[in-house]
């Protein structure tokens, strides 16, 4: 009885039932996957397992000025975060997210737009009401070897957060002056006449933690570049 009565004060200090150990879950990413077009109009990506995924992150690099928001096989509905735009005739990368979305296996995801290329992330974890927090976004107007896409500073502890750039090169990521710790979980160069260049990262902080980050991209050579990057707020 002594336990349980603990425990359950704890819970309602929390503002939140805690789980066996006292631990509140965090953001995992299930699955991901990218493709580039070959005719310059459309791409679908090949089919990945979204079992138990309450948020889908996509990122598209494509020609500026092109909204058309991604769709998927399962018929969710995608927003756009925010975008990073050179303009019309030039490279911009967005960040499109759906929350609680239909998912499962044989999942495809598909843009429809002017030389596009897609990267989708599944996760688990997020909230499934405005799960959108923070935003930034930069572009680079001449070629250059990095490229930070702004610095966020998340409203809640425990968030995950995204990245995308669009570019022409091998790219790496670090935590730039922040020295957070980011993983790339595709990336799709540049092909002329077909697809821009697309890449995907993410970072997820940790159980209580609430960081702010920049991270910074760097290409292998030079390259004209537009990153952008999201938070999103965990589940309750």
């Amino acid at each position: 009885m002594k336990l349980s009565w603990l425990y359950w004060l704890a819970s309602g200090m929390l503002g939140r039932k805690l789980k066996p150990g006292g631990s509140i879950k965090l953001f995992t990413l299930l699955s991901h996957t990218a493709a580039g077009s070959t005719n310059a109009s459309s791409v679908t990506t090949g089919a990945i397992d979204t079992t138990g995924a309450d948020l889908l992150i996509i990122a598209i690099g494509n020609v500026g000025g092109d909204a058309t928001p991604p769709t998927d096989s399962n018929g969710n509905s995608y927003t756009r975060a925010i975008v990073s735009d050179r303009g019309n005739g030039h490279g911009q990368s967005a960040i499109w997210y759906c929350a609680n979305p239909i998912n499962g296996a044989g999942h495809t995801f598909t843009s429809v737009s002017v030389a596009p290329a897609i990267a989708v992330a599944a996760f688990r974890g997020g909230s499934l009401n405005n799960p959108l927090d923070q935003t930034n976004s930069k572009v680079e107007a001449a070629a250059v070897m990095t490229i930070a896409p702004g610095t966020v500073v998340p409203t809640q502890k425990s968030e995950v957060m995204v990245t995308a750039v669009t570019m022409n090169g091998t790219m790496t990521i670090n935590g730039g002056p922040w020295g957070g710790v980011w993983t790339i979980t595709d990336q799709i160069d540049i092909v002329g006449g077909q697809h821009f260049g697309v890449a995907l990262a993410y970072l997820i902080e940790g159980n209580n933690i609430q960081t702010t980050q920049g991270p910074t991209w760097t290409v292998g050579g030079v390259s004209i570049m537009a990153a952008c990057i999201a938070t999103v707020k965990p589940g309750s």
